[in-house]
């Protein structure tokens, strides 16, 4: 018989949220906590690794996979779990978008100004955040994490679409092997071609992933492949068990809902330290 998730291993904000989310799908804890794993990962992301002795140490970073039949919770669920950085995202999306309308106001007026009186050039904001990322092409992942140096979280509700962009394996591997640095939040280096940046360069490229796959799509994926080159054991894969629908009033109290957010909100408050060389570096925990 399966064991219940251990949500009570969680720090007390987030088990309570797993069991009453659980209990407002009326599904196996399973289907909140696994996903939720990658979700706090990525909140940490490079502001902390963790040194197991002095020349290992890990980063936060964890893929995680609910495995489900269609017709299951597994979506709503996942959407439960992703809401916290979903939250931040659209915050830093309107953010942006603020700056970005005043920059051009205030470019349209330093031009409508001459030559000679005009005074400094306004200057354009930084690139917006993404703690969230829904593309997973490579390129778009390096881009991305450019203007998100302490992470980002890849979270499709569907992760047919990511197992299938490793496709690239059977000419030679390159995203696989990109995807296996990013799991160990390593240096990125993608060369273009074409495009503004030619060479986009990330010395802490840490990616968390979460999603959801059916049973016998995840059975054809997985080829040898992937066991071969060590994907499959980087993954967290949970079959949850099903339970019958049925209408439940439960639903997460406000208290709890508060409770988790603050709890992500210290997360993100997290801060790198800085290295010998100037550039961030996540703060070693033993």
């Amino acid at each position: 018989s399966l064991e219940p998730f251990p949500s009570e291993l969680f720090p007390g904000p987030v088990g309570e949220y797993v069991r009453q989310a659980a209990a407002a799908l009326g599904c196996d804890p399973a289907y909140v906590a696994v996903p939720l794993l990658p979700v706090l990962a990525s909140a940490i992301g490079n502001t902390r690794r963790i040194r197991l002795k002095p020349t290992w140490t890990e980063p936060a970073v964890i893929w995680a996979a609910v495995v489900g039949e269609s017709g299951t919770v597994k979506s709503p669920a996942l959407e439960l779990a992703v809401r916290p950085v979903w939250k931040r995202q659209r915050a830093a999306l309107k953010e942006h978008a603020a700056a970005r309308a005043e920059y051009k106001a205030a470019m349209t007026e330093w031009k409508a100004v001459k030559k000679a009186d005009r005074g400094t050039e306004p200057e354009e904001p930084e690139p917006c955040e993404h703690p969230l990322c829904l593309d997973i092409t490579i390129e778009a992942l390096a881009d991305r994490l450019l203007a998100t140096p302490r992470g980002t979280l890849v979270a499709p509700d569907e992760l047919a679409g990511w197992f299938g962009s490793f496709n690239a394996y059977k000419k030679g591997g390159a995203d696989v092997a990109h995807w296996l640095s990013l799991f160990g939040a390593r240096a990125l280096k993608v060369d273009r071609k074409t495009g503004d940046k030619t060479t986009i360069y990330v010395p802490h490229a840490a990616v968390s992933v979460t999603g959801t796959i059916q049973p016998d799509t995840l059975r054809r994926i997985l080829t040898p492949e992937f066991f071969d080159n060590g994907l499959t054991a980087r993954i967290l894969l949970a079959m949850p068990a099903t339970t019958p629908k049925r209408w439940t009033d439960h639903e997460i109290d406000d208290a709890t809902d508060r409770a988790l957010a603050d709890l992500f909100e210290g997360l993100f408050d997290l801060r790198p330290c800085a290295g010998i060389d100037g550039e961030s570096e996540p703060v070693l925990v033993d």
